[in-house]
């Protein structure tokens, strides 16, 4: 996949277009190709540094051009309200024709507009009904797990937004009513001599970590990472902050029990009264990767399946 950092796609879903089992991709909302997984360069043949900035329509099967274009047109000027799946044809770089299902969706972050896809190759089956239907539910729920990631995604920036213009570091109160409303967890460390302490939190914070109030005042992030390869992650995101003012990032927060908990979150950069902050919003990803895993294990089980079918078929054949 190619390097998307300079292309502003948001790093988190572009993470999770990358993990998915279909071919999966992101446009922009004029239609340049902007993130894309490996299985895309598999089925297209091109590869990542030919697919960069190729428009909607260079992929696709001249019969089907004008007709997707115009789909493409009313599903950015609609919204994703009902269902997007539609079937054409795309032509690779050798000129093969490949039959395809794309499901499609229509994703706003940070302001920006994109329509991301899940593309499902049905050669062999597009005249079969029932498989058909299969794959129609195959990439539904990959598309479930794809909008409650940038559902995530979206409900982070809200709050960001929402804090920035209501946030008043040194009011009696700290605005404790507007960071419990919160539908995540969120911290703030107050910057000292290049240590970072954290000072606020919400209520949530305190619920899914466990620890006491008492324990958490001062307490330094390094304490929540007791596994130090994802304490790196965080220092990596620190240091963004810094940077450029914010940082987005997913890590395994632990708690005071010893479970240990995904979370995306998202850092910002604050400035009030001469002192240094940064606060971290984040989303528990646990629902989202148990999805995850039970479809991988179901991909797994349906490969075992299918072997185990071949191997019958041919001891069928010999026996015959």
């Amino acid at each position: 996949m190619t390097d998307t950092s300079t292309l502003n796609v948001p790093h988190a879903l572009e993470k999770m277009i990358n993990a998915m089992p279909e071919c999966a991709y992101m446009f922009s909302s004029d239609g340049k190709l902007l993130a894309w997984n490996k299985n895309v360069e598999v089925l297209s043949e091109f590869s990542g540094e030919e697919l960069e900035f190729k428009f909607l329509t260079e992929l696709i099967h001249k019969d089907d051009r004008d007709r997707i274009a115009e789909k493409f047109v009313e599903l950015m000027a609609e919204g994703d309200d009902k269902e997007r799946i539609i079937q054409y044809n795309i032509v690779t770089k050798s000129e093969k024709i490949i039959p395809c299902l794309a499901l499609r969706s229509v994703v706003v972050v940070d302001g920006t507009t994109y329509m991301v896809g899940i593309l499902s190759n049905i050669s062999g089956i597009q005249n079969n009904k029932e498989d058909i239907a299969f794959k129609i539910a195959k990439i539904n729920s990959l598309k479930k797990q794809l909008q409650e990631h940038y559902h995530n995604i979206e409900r982070l920036n809200q709050n960001a937004i929402e804090l920035k213009k209501n946030l008043f570091l040194n009011t009696k109160e700290f605005n404790n009513i507007l960071i419990d409303k919160l539908s995540g967890i969120f911290f703030l460390c107050e910057i000292i001599d290049s240590k970072f302490y954290i000072n606020r939190w919400n209520s949530n914070f305190e619920t899914v970590l466990g620890y006491a109030p008492e324990e958490l005042l001062n307490m330094q992030p390094h304490q929540i990472f007791t596994n130090k390869k994802e304490y790196e992650k965080v220092e990596k995101a620190i240091r963004q902050i810094f940077m450029t003012g914010s940082a987005q990032g997913e890590a395994i927060f632990n708690t005071k029990a010893g479970q240990s908990i995904p979370f995306l979150f998202e850092g910002y950069l604050l400035e009030d009264m001469g002192k240094s902050y940064f606060m971290v919003l984040g989303m528990d990803r646990s629902d989202q990767i148990a999805m995850e895993e039970k479809h991988k294990r179901q991909k797994i089980d349906n490969q075992k399946a299918k072997k185990l079918l071949e191997t019958n078929e041919r001891e069928l054949v010999t026996t015959a």
